[in-house]
């Protein structure tokens, strides 16, 4: 299969390679700037940094060649992609070049979107056909190495998948025959390429819960100045919890997404995140804090657009997780 990926970044180039593993013939879309760059290491070897096959506390290294670049209208119309992956952040899918970029697309062309945003399947299908349109998620953790707290000696990707993190791709009523068994494929490359993927008519919705209860630990975590003994100490831990299990309810009757009264009831509480926070230094290989400050920061836009979502959420169904929102 061939696929485009719109992004360069952590998350399109570990999606990139493990396509490209899975047989797949990966280019990337990128500004003309980084061109040159991009095809230089695409004959040297982009660094990735593979925390799941650590050694001694040291990620194994391991580089990527072959991967070709585009930077045109022109050059995308000129191949006839089976998949387009967009890998940018939801506030950069709002820029001007989105709408020409979808019009240059073959008519048959798949288009998977990854951005985590309230409305953003909404935004893609007003401007491309919906059975055409496919959801997906984000189950690992990729930064631009090193950390602040690292000392690799060279830049690359760190690539970490927690246990049972698995692709998720919205397979649903509204594709047709093709798109389903392209789904199929494009699968099967994923998980050849050691991305474990499943196919489900849920597609994004199956990270309603977790995905919104992250966005609020974030927020309160920031308030804290990135810092887990702070946020242990204060009460915006509190606040963001108030808040998950007064919107969480509303966002899921919304969506038709059942949740569990358990979690509700037992796992959106301060102790609940605080023990997270604890088992992260035995669990997460690398410098947990820092990385959540380093890619939160980043995508902050992306963020403070999620919050306002769910404030406005809760404003038109009147419940008070407006007030406690709008306190982050």
């Amino acid at each position: 299969m061939k696929i485009l990926i719109v992004g360069a970044g952590a998350v399109g180039m570990v999606y990139g390679r493990a396509l490209a593993l899975g047989g797949c013939e990966v280019t990337f879309f990128a500004r003309e700037k980084y061109r040159k760059d991009l095809e230089w290491q695409s004959k040297t070897g982009f660094l990735f940094y593979l925390w799941n096959r650590k050694s001694g506390g040291v990620p194994a290294a391991e580089r990527w060649t072959g991967f070709k670049v585009c930077t045109s209208l022109d050059e995308v119309s000129a191949t006839n992609w089976d998949f387009v992956i967009i890998a940018t952040s939801s506030t950069g899918l709002r820029g001007e070049w989105l709408e020409p970029f979808l019009k240059s697309l073959n008519p048959k062309s798949l288009l998977l979107t990854l951005q985590p945003g309230m409305h953003d399947v909404e935004y893609l299908s007003a401007k491309f056909p919906h059975a055409r349109l496919v959801e997906g998620t984000i189950p690992i953790v990729s930064y631009f190495a090193p950390l602040k707290t690292e000392q690799f000696k060279e830049k690359g990707i760190a690539l970490w998948t927690p246990s049972g993190g698995k692709v998720v791709l919205g397979k649903t009523s509204d594709h047709s025959e093709s798109t389903s068994l392209a789904l199929d494929k494009l699968k099967g490359a994923f998980d050849l390429g050691g991305l474990k993927t499943v196919l489900s008519r849920e597609g994004k919705k199956s990270n309603l819960v977790p995905g919104t209860a992250l966005n609020l630990f974030i927020a309160a975590l920031r308030q804290s100045e990135w810092s887990f003994e702070k946020l242990k100490q204060n009460d915006n831990l509190n606040i963001a919890c108030e808040a998950m299990n007064e919107i969480i309810p509303v966002l899921a009757k919304r969506n038709g997404v059942k949740v569990s009264p358990l979690i509700i009831q037992y796992l959106l509480r301060p102790w609940f995140f605080k023990l997270v926070i604890w088992a992260s230094r035995f669990i997460v290989p690398f410098d947990f804090e820092t990385y959540l400050e380093l890619h939160f920061t980043k995508v902050g836009d992306q963020m403070k657009q999620g919050l306002l979502d769910m404030i406005e959420v809760a404003q038109a169904e009147q419940v008070p997780a407006l007030k406690q929102l709008a306190s982050l």
